[in-house]
């Protein structure tokens, strides 16, 4: 009897868990995308990098090639499992992880963030790229990751204008300072 009730703690205390992150018990278990940065450029030859951010605190960095179509997934900015595998499959993990207090924030701030509107698009350069900060929306019903910008600049300079997005955005930004995108 001790047992069933020692379990069923544990149960509970797992479901809870689940509910407060936003991330279903199976879903806990896997590799899940929250945030990153991605910079690209076609002027003086092709340059793109992204680095990733997962709900174990790791940074992935990646080095996508002109022919490499891996990071082209994604249905109007919805990946599924399977096309967030093919982004990271030439994935380099940094050493460093993001503490669990630092994931738990980002984690707040996600959905509020995706609700944001956008400021107009500024061009502000020409031949610099861009470099962009977004983040992910996990459905854990569709398996899938609806991926949505929090800021962007370079030839072209916009931002999510909601508090969230900019909260996030700052902090990514601090997270990935220094980090090597390649």
């Amino acid at each position: 009897m001790q047992k069933f009730i020692l379990l069923l703690s544990a149960l509970f205390l797992v479901v809870c868990t689940s509910a407060r992150t936003g991330l279903s018990s199976r879903s806990a278990l896997k590799k899940i995308l929250l945030c990153g940065a991605e910079y690209e450029n076609w002027a003086w030859g092709y340059h793109h990098y992204a680095l990733y951010v997962d709900n174990t605190g790791n940074i992935d960095s990646v080095k996508y090639t002109l022919g490499d179509s891996s990071w082209t997934v994604g249905r109007k900015g919805v990946y599924s499992e399977v096309e967030i595998q093919r982004l990271l499959k030439n994935a380099i993990k940094i050493s460093r992880k993001i503490p669990e207090d630092t994931l738990k924030m980002i984690l707040k701030l996600i959905k509020p963030a995706s609700e944001g509107k956008y400021t107009e698009p500024v061009n502000t350069m020409a031949d610099a790229g861009s470099t962009s900060f977004f983040a992910f929306l996990y459905d854990s019903l569709s398996h899938s990751f609806k991926k949505f910008d929090l800021s962007a600049q370079g030839d072209w300079k916009y931002e999510n204008t909601s508090e969230s997005a900019r909260r996030l955005d700052e902090l990514l930004r601090t997270l990935l300072k220094g980090k090597r995108w390649w």
